[in-house]
């Protein structure tokens, strides 16, 4: 049995950074609650065989354009949740706007917009015994 779980995005540019923790931060409420123990990377979760393990040192890097970047966000079920509550905020367009106006400050305008982000990524890993 393995579990695999995944961290909030990170960039490797201070500013961008705080675009996404500004981003998730405002949707951070509208997680379901069964499912933020994944931001402790279930350290309360314990595998029913014996000898399993972790490993929480696994980083998972990406380079995504902006459209990639946005799609991204708009799978998250919190920021539909928060979509539905704040329907006149566009929240979507706040996002590529936001993280499209970091990048040109970082970087200057460029015809393409691309970010190099990594996932902050864990594992638990059990094998049941063989009998």
């Amino acid at each position: 049995m393995v579990i695999l779980g995944y961290l909030t995005l990170s960039g490797q540019e201070e500013l961008i950074n705080t675009e996404l923790y500004k981003i998730i931060a405002k949707i951070l409420p509208y997680w379901p609650k069964e499912t933020k123990s994944i931001f402790n990377k279930f350290k309360d979760v314990t595998l029913p065989y014996p000898g399993w393990t972790r490993n929480d040192t696994l980083v998972n890097p990406h380079r995504m354009s902006l459209e990639e970047l946005v799609g991204v966000f708009s799978s998250f079920y919190s920021v539909l949740a928060y979509q539905q509550d704040h329907p006149e905020e566009h929240f979507l367009e706040q996002i590529e706007t936001s993280l499209r106006d970091a990048h040109r400050q970082v970087f200057g305008q460029q015809e393409e917009i691309v970010f190099d982000l990594t996932w902050e990524t864990f594992l638990l890993i059990g094998r049941k015994p063989l009998q």
